[in-house]
């Protein structure tokens, strides 16, 4: 959902949402276009350190901390919070064998996230994101979506830390988490979006004691709240878009996913 993204704040504002911010980030305004195709691109991130808000700067791409290598090679800029399964192989999807319903797997499931969103939680200034719109309202357009009023959101993610297993250099990552469309995304075209939970719920993500996984899980999408959304068109999709635009059943099929 989330390829790429602006945060454009000033320091005052950031120090006012009760984010610490560390003398490493001079000057008194942030201005970061970040994407995540690029995997090394950098942003301002918010963690939970010494049960204060802290500022750290990451790559807007997570690479897991069992990988051999630094970048990740497969796409890890959002992290989605299920999926159907698929039989390997073939790609069709699996079913369970006593229902015959699409099998899920979860984000605490899967190998490149699991660790990171038991242990790693982070939130991400945005100040609009950047995504495409193949259906609906935008179709064929390149979107900005931002809140109506203009001010700063945090998205819901995670992060990890990757060390080079010979000169044991550090770097941190991160993903943001993405879920069924708000249905503002879906009519504007889209057919996920990125989470934002309310303000009072903030340091409870970022500590992260929960229960199991799926405490954590439960926790997201129970209090994920929407906002006043906004979107602009950025510019026009280059030529032949239509080929990769869902067929109307398809459409249908994701309006049925609309978070509410």
């Amino acid at each position: 959902m989330c390829a790429s993204y602006r945060v454009r704040a000033k320091r005052r504002v950031l120090e006012g949402l009760g984010i610490s911010i560390p003398e490493v980030f001079d000057g008194d305004e942030f201005d970061v276009v970040v994407q995540g195709y690029k995997k090394t691109d950098r942003a301002p991130v918010v963690v939970l350190e010494g049960g204060r808000r802290v500022l750290r700067e990451m790559c807007f791409s997570l690479c897991p901390r069992w990988s051999g290598e630094f970048p990740f090679r497969a796409s890890t800029y959002n992290a989605r919070m299920n999926r159907p399964r698929t039989q390997k192989g073939t790609g069709e999807p699996s079913r369970d064998p006593k229902t015959g319903q699409p099998s899920m797997e979860y984000i605490f499931q899967m190998p490149t996230w699991k660790a990171s969103f038991r242990d790693r939680h982070c939130l991400v200034p945005i100040s609009y994101a950047m995504e495409s719109s193949y259906f609906g309202t935008h179709a064929g357009n390149m979107v900005r979506f931002s809140r109506r009023d203009g001010e700063l959101l945090l998205g819901v993610g995670i992060w990890d830390r990757w060390i080079h297993r010979g000169t044991g250099e550090c770097i941190d990552s991160f993903a943001l988490l993405t879920d069924d469309p708000y249905e503002f995304f879906y009519d504007t075209g889209h057919d996920r979006s990125f989470l934002v939970i309310s303000d009072t719920h903030w340091d409870t993500w970022l500590k992260g004691a929960f229960v199991s996984p799926e405490d954590a899980y439960g926790f997201v999408r129970e209090n994920r709240i929407s906002l006043d959304w906004k979107a602009e068109i950025e510019r026009p999709m280059k030529k032949g878009w239509e080929k990769r635009a869902p067929g109307d059943d398809k459409i249908r099929a994701i309006g049925e996913t609309v978070w509410r």
